[in-house]
């Protein structure tokens, strides 16, 4: 399936500053909402879990979210998808019924 025309060419020379300022504020807000869920995620016994196998099996410098204990950046990237996961916070808009990834 092909592009229709212009879209391409748009996607490669748009800046952020070109973005109208309520696009550029939509990111900022789903970003604290993801913060806000890993928040609450982190208080779970599944978050626990994994963020205790992360240090244990995934070292590494990089500080898992709201921890702070070093793994590599798969155990920053699966100690924090899942501590999201635990609230099903990328699951918030229910008429797409669809995982966000």
């Amino acid at each position: 399936m092909e592009a229709p025309n212009g879209v391409l060419d748009f996607i490669a020379e748009v800046t952020w500053g070109d973005l109208p300022q309520e696009v550029r504020r939509q990111p900022k807000l789903c970003l604290l909402d993801l913060i806000g869920v890993g928040a609450g995620g982190a208080g779970t016994k599944l978050s626990n879990i994994i963020r205790h196998y992360s240090a244990l099996d995934m070292s590494g410098a990089m500080p898992i979210m709201f921890d702070g204990r070093g793994v590599s950046a798969s155990g920053v990237a699966l100690a924090g998808g899942m501590t999201i996961d635990a609230l099903d916070g990328y699951d918030g808009f229910n008429p797409t019924k669809w995982h966000a990834g």
